[in-house]
């Protein structure tokens, strides 16, 4: 609670200073913990003023502008600012751990593809992530810490096709026809599949620094793609682009769910990979002949379904919680140099001045895309 006290007058006095009748370190603060909102009330008796200055009548930012020259800030407040700052910047590390390890599965990724075909690749690789996220889960909490809500489970479901049956299986696909660059440049323009999504599901009109932006980014890529496009590599540019739009749709539900946290990251990782894998398991087993893998590519399956799939999409999950959807997305845009560097290093992908130039104006538009988005989020947080 705070209680005023003037010297020498009552609480109800002249509105001369700050409109309230008060001294400046007139206020004294009692309770036993000053973080709390409800130990920041006032009381009506103290500070009460006249009119519109009457502190009731305000929002809880106002007053504590009002206020805020009456009084030092606590050390919980304090203590409250930087453990808030720490864990924003420990989620952009952890962002970025993941955009590392996703950069190095398009490599890893396109050594195993010269053995195994791509849907049953991913759908090994996703079965055994799924596996051991469920083996988790049980060890945690038992089955009720795995199954979503009967309410939950087709959105929950549906997360997982988008997710990973189509993102992730058919950008392993694409993979299987395109260089790893290519592949990273086309799914850099997730946000503009976001944005277009708002429009035909919220009708919400672009900005114009986001119809610039769209524009820089599609002369980018058209630059970028005048070098060489072949018509098998125009099919597998069709599915990388379906790829794209299922992991921008993926990302709007999962941050729905986090939002309400409802469910842990973990718990809710697992449930939608396994609904994602059984997908994936049955493209597989429809379109594809079964082979089996070679020792190496048994490794490589191994590393990919544990750290760069189980970890990796954990900590991404996990990041949510703090960071919104198009920071992360800002973030997950360093991938494409990161695989551009890797790809010219281990794969021996070539890469000219005009794909440089390319790649550079794809980056520039898809952040006046997303820095417009930045503000939209920012105001209505």
């Amino acid at each position: 609670m705070i209680r005023g006290v003037r010297k020498g007058s009552s609480s109800r006095g002249s509105a001369g200073q700050l409109g309230l009748g008060y001294q400046p370190g007139a206020l004294e603060i009692s309770g036993s913990n000053p973080g709390d909102p409800m130990s920041h009330q006032v009381t009506r008796k103290a500070l009460v003023g006249s009119g519109p200055h009457d502190l009731f009548q305000m929002t809880r930012l106002d007053r504590d502008k009002r206020i805020g020259t009456l009084r030092e800030p606590s050390r919980d407040d304090l203590v409250s600012r930087v453990v808030i700052g720490r864990g924003e910047l420990l989620a952009v590390l952890e962002a970025l751990f993941v955009t590392f390890l996703w950069s190095s599965s398009y490599v890893l990724t396109k050594v195993a593809l010269v053995e195994v075909t791509p849907l049953l690749f991913a759908a090994i690789r996703y079965t055994m992530a799924s596996l051991i996220l469920v083996a988790v889960n049980l060890r945690s909490g038992g089955m009720n810490s795995l199954c979503p809500s009967k309410r939950d489970l087709p959105l929950v479901a549906l997360a997982g096709i988008l997710g990973y049956t189509v993102a992730q299986g058919f950008q392993i696909v694409g993979l299987s026809y395109l260089p790893a660059t290519m592949v990273s440049l086309i799914l850099n323009f997730t946000p503009v599949f976001v944005l277009l999504m708002e429009m035909v599901l919220l009708r919400e009109s672009p900005a114009g620094v986001q119809v610039l932006g769209i524009g820089v980014a599609v002369t980018g890529a058209i630059l970028y793609f005048s070098e060489h496009l072949t018509l098998v590599d125009s099919f597998g540019v069709l599915i990388v682009l379906l790829s794209g739009i299922g992991w921008a749709a993926y990302m709007i539900v999962v941050r729905r769910f986090q939002k309400s946290q409802a469910y842990s990251s973990l718990r809710l990782t697992s449930a939608m990979m396994c609904a994602g894998t059984l997908g994936l398991l049955g493209l597989a087993l429809a379109f594809e002949p079964l082979r089996v893998p070679s020792a190496s590519s048994i490794l490589i399956l191994v590393w990919l379904s544990t750290v760069n799939t189980a970890l990796a999409f954990y900590l991404w999950s996990h990041a949510l919680r703090v960071l919104r959807a198009y920071e992360l997305s800002i973030l997950q845009n360093s991938m494409l140099a990161q695989i551009a560097i890797m790809s010219f290093l281990f794969l021996g992908e070539a890469m000219t001045s005009m794909m440089i130039v390319g790649i550079i104006l794809v980056l520039l538009g898809i952040l006046l895309v997303q820095l417009r988005i930045s503000k939209r989020a920012r105001r209505e947080s």
